[in-house]
């Protein structure tokens, strides 16, 4: 049946008057009331056909929740409403509808006038009873006020709080009305529960308070609940965080990325704020054992640690469950601007060398996780110590030999350099032999993952050297420019033979595809799982390095060979591709730039002479990678210098 034959079965009753009279609406609220009881819905416009709510194939469970639904969105008279409201307190509840009053419904719907009516209807069994409806709490634990502040309703949350000021003051557990108003970040409606209320409730899910979600929200808002009572900065939830532990661990600035480029906007965090508060809660670990200041520099968020190590300087050296400070906390998450921030304080020198519970330090931390970045600024530091050994008698040099595979590995990779670098500050071995450090410390080989990985690595660089070969071939046989035609007396030959730059195009040609060629022979026997595998890892370790030098000298012929046709019409044109293949020229070096960082930071700690010797190692590095292009440049030149006049351009 239509919702309207329901609402006229409803208003069979007509509008005649009974006993019953509206409670009075705030003062602030008749003319509002006033306005909308003009809407509502006589029952003399709908027929008065049928028996109230007696519909056809429908059960009373289903007629009461239509019934339902029908009061909280119609504006109805006060005989409808009451009609309605009586037929259904005498129809079976059902647990599917979540326990929620016909006052929920109509406090959800928005409907103020109903919601009036039926409290007014209450009211005929006494302030009691009334009370007992305002109160009611649905299987969510949430009463009518609850649903008129997911509303932002003030018309209704003012009308609630008039006749019922305790009424936010009924949970002591669970989700309170100000708690919902302060995360939903209506704070005009939480200032109106906090005025006028009696008794008021902080409290929220998960054992939180108010002040819990405010700090995550605004901090205008946290302001006035410290204001309103400062003992919320203390209490803790079911995790034992306290406001505190999570204002610290929101970043103090959001960003949006557009086009891989972000855009920041501030945060405001009011951490200051709380410890004006109070200070204690800097010194409360949570149920890990974690203290703010560990959270922070977990989170990576470097103004709190700033501002619990100025309004709480003994908190620098708390420690967490596992002995750990900050320190190691921003080490083990890779937090450089944490690190940075600690290396550069003067004042915090003393935590640099703090042992955790298995005597590890920051050091030995760093080198576990193989970061460079952290790495070099611990190393540039000369307050920290390289010889300080672990509970496990390894000091950092000890575990930085033990964490290099004894598989196949490359040079350049982050362990190896640290290892380097840390044997050029003049580290020292822990006392233990070293025997026994390489038996129990270092890793062990598994030889058949090691060839079976060595081969699919073989297989897959194999595909590039393949095509670098392919296309330098080629090239060969279709030089820029063209050839001259067989009547010519030169046919055949290449139409800009003796220009510096064909000659130039035809050295890097040839040596891209004797790279490219060798690196091939080198992967072929890499690949092959019958080979040594000392000789297999020989081959392939010279074969990366070969690949990458033979695509760097493609790329020089490209740009020849794009240039020596260009160049004669159009200069800017040739100069654009130049600069755009420089790119792919010195693309590749990331270890080197690295590497560069981490003898900065030894010539901080030890100056030039032995930072000078991965300044070396860089160098040689570089002439490897580019030995050929002096002989692509000047050989032409060379040659070209003592054949003048010889070579038509």
């Amino acid at each position: 049946m239509h919702r309207k034959h329901l609402v006229a079965a409803a208003c069979r009753c007509g509008r005649q008057k009974e006993g019953g009279q509206l409670i009075p609406l705030p003062p602030a609220m008749i003319e509002n009331q006033a306005a909308e009881s003009s809407t509502e819905v006589s029952g003399e416009s709908f027929s008065s056909a049928g028996s109230v709510l007696q519909l056809d194939g429908i059960t009373p469970i289903e007629q009461n929740h239509s019934a339902l639904h029908m009061i909280a969105t119609h504006q109805l008279c006060f005989e409808c409403t009451k009609s309605m409201h009586d037929n259904i307190k005498s129809q079976p509840t059902d647990s599917r509808f979540g326990g929620d009053t016909t006052c929920h419904y109509a406090a959800r719907a928005g409907n103020l006038t109903t919601l009036c009516h039926l409290i007014t209807l209450e009211g005929r069994y006494g302030y009691g009873e009334m009370k007992k409806v305002l109160e009611k709490q649905n299987e969510r634990g949430e009463t009518i006020l609850h649903e008129a502040v997911r509303r932002a309703d003030r018309n209704m949350v003012e009308y609630l709080m008039y006749y019922q000021t305790d009424l936010a003051s009924i949970l002591s557990d669970g989700t309170s009305p100000l708690y919902l108003a302060v995360s939903l970040g209506y704070h005009d409606i939480a200032e109106m529960i906090y005025n006028g209320s009696q008794q008021l409730s902080y409290s929220g899910p998960n054992g939180q308070n108010a002040l819990h979600a405010s700090v995550l929200r605004s901090e205008e808002m946290t302001n006035k609940l410290l204001k309103w009572q400062k003992e919320l900065a203390e209490q803790k939830d079911q995790h034992g965080s306290t406001p505190l532990h999570l204002a610290v661990s929101v970043e103090d600035r959001s960003s949006i990325k557009i086009c891989w480029f972000p855009f920041y906007r501030p945060l405001e965090v009011p951490i200051h704020e709380l410890l004006e508060a109070s200070k204690s809660p800097a010194f409360e670990p949570d149920q890990s054992g974690s203290f703010p200041i560990h959270i922070a520099a977990s989170m990576g968020v470097q103004k709190a640690i700033s501002v619990l190590l100025k309004k709480c300087p003994d908190c620098a050296g708390l420690r967490d469950a596992k002995g750990k400070t900050f320190l190691h906390v921003a080490v083990e998450r890779k937090r450089l601007n944490v690190v940075k921030f600690a290396c550069r304080n003067t004042d915090l020198s003393w935590i640099l060398n703090m042992q955790d519970s298995d005597g590890n330090t920051a050091l030995h931390l760093v080198i576990q996780a193989g970061d460079l970045g952290i790495f070099g600024c611990l190393m540039g530091n000369q307050q920290v110590c390289l010889n300080l050994a672990n509970n496990s008698g390894l000091t950092p040099l000890d575990l930085a030999e033990s964490k290099i595979p004894p598989q196949f590995s490359i040079q350049w990779t982050a362990l190896n350099l640290i290892h380097e670098t840390i044997k050029c500050a003049k580290a020292k071995h822990g006392n233990i032999r070293r025997d026994l450090l390489k038996k129990k410390h270092s890793c062990q080989r598994d030889v058949e993952n090691e060839s079976e990985r060595l081969t699919k690595l073989a297989q897959i660089v194999i595909i590039g050297s393949v095509l670098i070969a392919t296309v330098t071939f080629a090239a060969a046989f279709t030089l820029p420019g063209g050839f001259r035609q067989d009547d010519h007396a030169n046919g055949g030959t290449p139409i800009l033979a003796g220009s510096y730059t064909l000659h130039a195009f035809i050295i890097a040609n040839t040596i891209a595809f004797v790279y490219s060629s060798l690196a091939t022979f080198s992967l072929i026997y890499s690949a092959m799982p019958f080979v040594d595998l000392s000789i297999r890892r020989a081959y392939f370790r010279s074969s990366v390095g070969v690949v990458a030098c033979s695509l760097r000298t493609l790329a020089v012929s490209f740009v020849l060979a794009v240039y020596t046709v260009i160049a004669p019409v159009d200069h800017i044109t040739a100069l654009v591709v130049c600069l755009s293949a420089s790119v792919v020229i010195s693309f590749g070096h990331l270890n080197i730039v690295q590497t560069l960082g981490l003898a900065w930071a030894l010539h901080g700690r030890m100056g030039f002479r032995l930072s000078g010797m991965l300044l070396l190692r860089v160098m040689m590095q570089l002439a490897l990678a580019y030995w050929s292009y002096p002989l692509i440049f000047g050989l032409p030149a060379y040659l070209r210098s003592h054949r003048i006049g010889q070579h038509q351009p």
